[in-house]
């Protein structure tokens, strides 16, 4: 793909007077229709900003895609403790409604993607149902909780 890739900064309703940031990444001048998006989440400990999942972004918007990453409202209000379960589910389902239906961009397809804890988050939503996404791609899938190597969270994936 040739083009410049623009950034734009979004602020993505999550209900109750609340949003969360998020930034939209696409090549410039590309058009406007039949298009593949990629929601892309933070892990527990970094946000939008992380170094990997912003290059991550850019270079799938360089490759075509329409990239969206997104806080998740515990680092949006400067906390270090991950959200609920609930409230990480939400964040997601908000971030996708915010692609699909008010970016002003005809997304025909979606990715989920996450590193550790938001890839997690959405494979599990997907294995569910609440999330619909044709593809997940981890970035970093944490198998087993903190300190915990006996504990596997891998049961959902097997719904997939």
């Amino acid at each position: 793909m040739n083009g410049d890739v623009k950034s734009r900064n979004v602020a993505i309703d999550i209900g109750k007077g609340e949003t969360v940031s998020g930034i939209l990444s696409l090549i410039e001048g590309y058009g406007n229709g039949g298009r593949t998006g990629i929601i892309i989440a933070h892990g527990a400990g970094n946000d939008m900003n992380n170094p990997f999942i912003t290059f991550l972004a850019l270079g799938l918007a360089k490759a075509g895609y329409v990239a969206l990453r997104f806080n998740f409202p515990y680092r949006e209000k400067g906390r270090k403790a991950p959200d609920s379960q609930g409230r990480l589910v939400h964040a997601w389902q908000c971030a996708r409604r915010y692609l699909t239906e008010d970016s002003g961009i005809a997304i025909d397809a979606v990715i989920a993607a996450g590193k550790s804890m938001g890839g997690r988050v959405a494979s599990q939503m997907v294995a569910e149902g609440s999330l619909p996404a044709g593809r997940l791609v981890f970035l970093g899938y944490p198998l087993h909780p903190p300190g915990k190597r006996e504990q596997l969270r891998d049961a959902h994936l097997y719904e997939i």
